[in-house]
């Protein structure tokens, strides 16, 4: 069943996110792949795509496994968080180009930055120290 909230951080990833996802950039593809001889530019552009489509799919699945299986705050399980992200993103924006199409679904195929609410936290912390010690060093000069 497709997740009906708005993605906003890794952790809100699903599998089902990354098949919807997959099915739609897919169609894209093998429309160019009907459509183009074998030796046309086209046709080999779709191979490109969809050969860095599998690859981030494959990632963000294998990520999804790790995760599934993983010991919740070790550094591996932050480590697959980041890759999930990464391939998550590339995802993304290969279907920017088709925002406007019918099935691409605008609150799920979101890019994310956070892993959850408390990284994000986190980084906006950090970030209002490093303001304030830059205020404080222009306030100086």
């Amino acid at each position: 069943m497709k997740p009906t909230t708005q993605l906003r951080y890794t952790v809100d990833i699903t599998r089902a996110d990354v098949d919807a996802i997959e099915t739609f950039l897919a169609s894209r593809v093998d429309a160019q792949f009907a459509t183009h001889p074998l030796k046309a530019a086209e046709y080999r552009m779709a191979r490109t795509a969809r050969n860095l489509i599998e690859s981030a799919v494959w990632e963000a699945r294998d990520a999804l496994d790790t995760l599934q299986d993983g010991e919740e705050g070790s550094r591996d399980t932050l480590s697959e968080w980041h890759r999930l992200n990464n391939a998550w993103n590339r995802l993304v924006d290969a279907a920017v180009p088709w925002r406007d199409e019918a099935g691409h679904d605008p609150d799920r195929w979101r890019r994310v930055t956070h892993t959850d609410r408390s990284y994000e936290a986190s980084y906006e912390r950090g970030k209002a120290v490093l303001e304030a010690k830059a205020a404080a060093q222009e306030a100086s000069a």
